[in-house]
């Protein structure tokens, strides 16, 4: 046993692969389950002796910095692959956000869609369907489904663009210069 942090031997591990479509909120959970239950395990292995400590290097170890706030906006001009991923890796908080007139929302579901007419700038707004508003980002198109406006509920973004009279050819507010134009 250490008194460091995440120090000492590795007693038992397990390789958790993470689902396409998981965010952290469900990984989380998931490995919160996972955990409990090799604990168990560790612990009845252990009173027979059966586990082989397995030493943790040093140099090995990775470190995650603090989220920065900079890093939850969502930047249209980065494509949608990345967007999409900022929405798992930070559901459900601190949340991917963006704005739109000043407002931020809060992106609870984004999904990959096709390619983009070339030239449309970055967070223009291309389509709203039930299926969501979607929105110009990189070479391709982000599908927003779900949103939480600031100060609202959450709810489908087809709806969201209806009570906020959103249409094609509108933008959400630019973050970066080159979403400026």
């Amino acid at each position: 046993m250490s008194e460091e942090m995440d120090a000492g031997d590795i007693l038992l591990q397990t390789d958790v692969p993470v689902d396409s479509d998981e965010d952290c909120g469900a990984l989380a959970q998931r490995l919160a389950e996972i955990g409990g239950d090799l604990a168990i395990r560790t612990a009845r292995l252990l009173s027979i002796g059966e586990v082989q400590p397995t030493p943790q290097f040093e140099e090995d170890a990775t470190y995650a910095p603090p989220i920065r706030s900079d890093e939850t906006i969502l930047r249209w001009s980065e494509g949608p692959i990345r967007c999409r991923n900022q929405v798992r890796a930070f559901s459900p908080k601190p949340g991917a956000f963006c704005c739109f007139n000043g407002r931020r929302i809060k992106a609870l579901d984004l999904q990959i869609g096709g390619s983009c007419e070339d030239g449309l700038p970055p967070g223009m707004i291309t389509a709203v369907t039930p299926d969501g508003v979607f929105v110009a980002a990189g070479s391709g198109i982000a599908i927003l489904r779900r949103v939480l406006p600031a100060g609202g509920r959450e709810m489908e973004a087809s709806a969201w663009a209806r009570g906020a009279r959103i249409v094609r050819g509108l933008r959400f507010d630019p973050i970066t210069p080159e979403e400026r134009g």
